[in-house]
């Protein structure tokens, strides 16, 4: 990899979803709420057959859907307005910006700040279907988008050499 190697940097709404794992979280809540609900109406319409009540327990069966339904809807909203309030409060960490790696620190370069960051600094790099996340510490990375790169070929060789100069 030919030093120093820049990049720019712009984290979208839709970077700032997917590496709040929004989309994940979405899916667990609707696995749960949907095993929850199966096993109501599972319960109540076996009840139905054994008391002979079958149509009212159809109706009990058809309303815990529909509440269900609402609740995921509304779960779902929640969380996505949260979200994109969350993104809009921290916009000015998402703007634009340069990392310019060397072999002894990394440039980073905002409309408003420069700072300087020695290798130490970063804990690991992960690599996530879209997005490269280079963490300070557990919480906090600094996000770059695959679409930074313009070939498959660069993503591997900047992950790799990442990669060594943490282990360094």
């Amino acid at each position: 990899m030919k030093l120093p190697f820049s990049i720019k940097a712009n984290i979208t709404l839709e970077d700032y979803l997917k590496l709040s794992d929004y989309y994940k979280s979405k899916i667990k809540t609707f696995l749960i709420s949907g095993t929850l609900v199966l096993i109501v109406s599972a319960a109540h319409f076996y009840n139905g057959l054994k008391t002979g009540s079958l149509t009212s327990n159809i109706v009990i069966t058809l309303l815990t859907w529909g509440t269900f339904g609402l609740i995921l809807w509304y779960t779902y909203h929640k969380q996505k307005k949260q979200l994109v309030q969350n993104y809009k409060q921290y916009m000015d960490e998402c703007e634009d910006k340069e990392l310019t790696f060397t072999e002894e620190n990394v440039f980073i370069t905002t409309t408003n700040t420069e700072f300087t960051a020695k290798w130490s600094t970063f804990s690991k790099i992960e690599e996530k279907e879209d997005l490269i996340c280079l963490y300070n510490n557990q919480n906090q990375a600094h996000v770059i988008p695959k679409r930074c790169f313009d070939q498959k070929e660069e993503i591997d060789s900047f992950l790799s050499w990442v990669s060594l100069k943490l282990k360094q």
